[in-house]
C-alpha cells in the first residue's frame, strides 16, 4: 500500500518501485527539469560490515541562489550566509511542522535530506574567511557559490531498494510514478573515437620547473605544503552528465 500524506504543503511519499539512481538521472537529464536538477550519487560503501553512504539524492528546484566575489572577506561573506540562512531558516519552519504531524516518523527519520539548499561554495571563497589575498588569475569564472532550493526531492535507498519523493503538490506525484512504466537505457559511456586529444596549460618543461620552484620554497621553509596541480582540457561531444559517468566509473 502507498502511504501518502499531506501537511503544511509538503507531501512525502514512498514509491512501489526501485530504478538506479543513475539511470534515472539520466533519463530527467532529458526532460524539461533538465536545467534545473543536482545530483548528490553516493553508492553503497560497505566497511568492515558497516554500510555507509546509501542514499543518492536527485534534487529540482527553479530558484537559484548564486553570485561571484571577487574578493571575499569576511564581511561580505557574513552576508552571503546571512542571505543562505534566512532562505532555510523560512522551509525549516515548514518541515518542522510537516514532521510534528507526521504519523509515521519512524520511516522518514533515517532520510538524509527533505528540504532545503543544495549546492557548492568554491574552493577560493574560503579565502575570505583569513583575509587572504590571492595572485591567480581567474580565467574560468565559476561563480563563487551556486546553491538551488529544492522543490522536489527524490531518494533512493541503495540498501533497502527503496525511493521517497518530497513534492511541493499532490498534482506532481503522477510523473513520479508514471516512472515505474519507463524503459530505462542502459547509460552511455564514452569511447576512444568520440574525443580529441588531451591538451595540458604546462608543457613538461614548465611543469619540471615548477615543481622545482616547490622544492626550494619548501627547503628554505617559506611553505610547509603545496597544492601543485596543471590542468587537462580536451574536446567532447558528450553532456557533462555522460563524462561524469565515464570518470566515476
Amino acid at each position: 500500500m502507498i502511504r501518502f500524506f499531506k501537511v503544511f504543503e509538503m507531501f512525502i511519499q514512498k514509491l512501489e518501485f526501485f530504478i538506479d539512481p543513475v539511470k534515472l538521472f539520466g533519463f530527467l537529464d532529458q526532460g524539461k527539469r533538465k536545467d534545473k536538477l543536482s545530483f548528490l550519487h553516493d553508492p553503497t560503501v560497505v566497511t568492515a560490515g558497516e554500510v555507509e553512504k546509501k542514499f543518492s539524492i536527485i534534487v529540482c528546484g527553479s530558484k537559484v541562489l548564486t553570485d561571484k566575489i571577487e574578493n571575499p572577506n569576511t564581511e561580505n561573506l557574513r552576508e552571503v550566509f546571512e542571505a543562505l540562512e534566512a532562505e532555510l531558516d523560512g522551509r525549516k519552519k515548514v518541515l518542522e511542522n510537516y514532521l510534528e504531524n507526521f504519523v509515521l516518523k519512524d520511516e522518514v527519520k533515517n532520510l538524509p535530506f527533505l528540504s532545503g539548499l543544495v549546492g557548492f561554495f568554491s574552493y577560493d571563497l574560503g579565502l575570505g574567511f583569513e583575509n587572504i589575498g590571492s595572485s591567480c588569475a581567474d580565467d574560468r569564472g565559476y561563480p563563487s557559490y551556486y546553491f538551488t532550493v529544492s522543490e522536489e526531492v527524490l531518494l533512493v535507498d541503495h540498501v533497502k531498494k527503496e525511493m521517497w519523493v518530497v513534492l511541493p503538490d499532490e498534482s506532481d506525484l503522477e510523473f513520479f510514478e508514471s516512472l515505474k512504466h519507463v524503459n530505462f537505457k542502459e547509460p552511455i559511456i564514452i569511447t576512444e573515437e568520440d574525443e580529441g586529444g588531451v591538451n595540458s596549460n604546462l608543457t613538461e618543461e614548465q611543469y619540471c620547473e615548477k615543481i622545482r620552484c616547490v622544492k626550494e620554497y619548501l627547503r628554505k621553509g617559506e611553505t610547509y605544503q603545496v597544492n601543485f596541480s596543471q590542468r587537462f582540457n580536451f574536446q567532447s561531444l558528450k553532456s557533462p552528465w555522460e563524462v561524469y559517468k565515464k570518470v566515476s566509473n
